[in-house]
């Protein structure tokens, strides 16, 4: 099955101690749906073609395994970005392993066509690998419906260079950016939250970078 969605979500870094402290305050707990604290193990793997071609495109491009028994291939492309707040075309197809899947994601409306893409640039190679537990929360207040992401975990590239991550994520399900954007506020008014404008994979590239200068 595929499936594609605009992803809006606000990125930022916090100290564990000071998570613990947020996710123990009366106001969240009032706020958090019932059943939240799911811990997830992904692993998502990034590709790209060895001249960098779907990233000249402005696409990123992984395969993943979600942690519960499925796997996806996902492309996306930033629409817009501010500070920490980001908009981002996101397309998922379903898989049966984690074997890349190129097909599809123009129909979809990606507006490019990966499989031609890689074939004409000699295939794709992996980037560098995300790994992380991530721990759900489901957040409702009025007409907002919000996922809270706390991910713990690392990027590694396939040399071995390793970058840790702890950071969390707020995703819009329903509602408005406002209310999204005044959600983060009162969090960030309980606890310090410094603003992580980079993705994981804006993340990754930079870790490959370094990686081939120390070379």
């Amino acid at each position: 099955m595929a499936q594609d969605k605009k992803e809006i979500e606000i990125k930022a870094i916090v100290d564990r101690a000071e998570l613990d402290f947020l996710l123990r305050q009366p106001w969240l707990q009032k706020l958090l749906r019932p059943g939240g604290g799911r811990v997830l193990h992904i692993v998502s793997t990034y590709y790209d073609t060895p001249s960098g071609a779907f990233r000249r495109n402005g696409v990123a491009y992984r395969v993943r395994d979600k942690g519960d028994g499925t796997y996806e291939a996902t492309a996306k492309r930033t629409l817009k970005k501010e500070g920490g707040l980001s908009r981002r075309l996101e397309l998922n197809r379903a898989l049966l392993d984690l074997t890349p899947l190129l097909t599809g994601f123009a129909e979809l409306g990606l507006g490019l066509d990966l499989s031609e893409l890689a074939a004409k640039e000699g295939g794709i190679e992996p980037l560098f690998t995300v790994e992380v537990d991530r721990t759900l929360y489901v957040i409702e207040e009025g007409t907002l419906t919000a996922e809270l992401a706390v991910d713990r975990g690392s990027i590694t590239t396939p040399a071995g260079q390793r970058e840790a991550i702890d950071e969390v994520e707020l995703e819009l399900m329903k509602g408005s950016e406002e209310d999204l954007q005044k959600l983060f506020a009162r969090i960030a008014e309980t606890v310090p939250l410094k603003e992580e404008e980079r993705s994981k994979f804006a993340r990754g590239l930079t870790l490959r970078e370094k990686e081939k200068s120390a070379k």
